[in-house]
């Protein structure tokens, strides 16, 4: 994997927080915003560096807030992303823009795309988030996934506890933290995290999240907006 080709920028937005964003692949290309995953930041971008870069693309990935240096907010939605896209596609001059979601960042960017019809050229999910109310979609998820949303559901208190609890962990030690936590995953996700790079890069979503940003109140605000879902309402401003 490439090392990052760009430091990471600020913005300060009109409500006063502060927006943290990474730039990756080509440095003129077309503008396509990347919304990184739940337990992720600006880091996931990476990894399509320079494939983005080949094909004339500026992937611009911002850190949501309490991740990394972007200010943490008490939002109400998934599409409270929406202000704040327009406000950082403002700074940079953009007018049209492509939208990446990976993960858990799928319903962002299918909330600005809803919302932003006329400047999103297009939507692209890559192993998106499917609807957590679903009972389908929990049955498909791993065992620690589909517990942390259903104690987000039932029981909030218990879920930022078990969040706290976690970071503690991480803290004392991010690669056993890292290895305890793979043993819940697929044996194909494990295999992938064989890879140096791989979990390079994830030890540094983690770090962004639990060291540099506001840790467990930031995860357990992010299930519940998971939890809640994205409002049909839609604006074409």
């Amino acid at each position: 994997m490439a090392s990052m080709p760009y430091p990471t920028e600020v913005i300060r937005l009109q409500d006063g927080r502060l927006l943290e964003f990474g730039r990756h692949g080509h440095p003129k290309g077309l503008p396509a915003l990347f919304f990184h995953g739940f337990i992720g930041s600006h880091h996931q971008a990476r990894m399509a560096h320079e494939a983005a870069r080949r094909h004339g693309i500026t992937l611009i990935a911002p850190n949501r807030p309490g991740v990394g240096r972007s200010t943490p907010s008490d939002r109400q939605a998934i599409a409270d992303v929406v202000p704040d896209v327009i406000q950082l596609t403002a700074a940079l001059g953009i007018d049209q823009f492509v939208v990446l979601g990976a993960s858990g960042g799928a319903p962002y960017a299918l909330a600005c795309q809803a919302r932003l019809p006329r400047r999103v050229q297009l939507a692209v999910v890559v192993s998106g988030l499917a609807p957590v109310k679903a009972p389908e979609a929990l049955a498909q998820m791993n065992r620690v996934t589909r517990m942390a949303l259903t104690t987000g559901q039932r029981w909030p208190s218990l879920l930022r506890w078990s969040l706290a609890f976690w970071a503690k962990r991480y803290h004392r030690n991010p690669e056993a933290f890292l290895d305890r936590l793979m043993q819940s995953w697929s044996r194909s996700d494990q295999l992938l995290f064989t890879r140096r790079e791989i979990r390079a890069l994830f030890l540094a979503d983690l770090r962004e999240v639990l060291e540099a940003g506001e840790g467990p109140n930031a995860l357990a605000r992010e299930l519940r907006l998971y939890l809640l879902g994205l409002p049909a309402r839609r604006d074409t401003p």
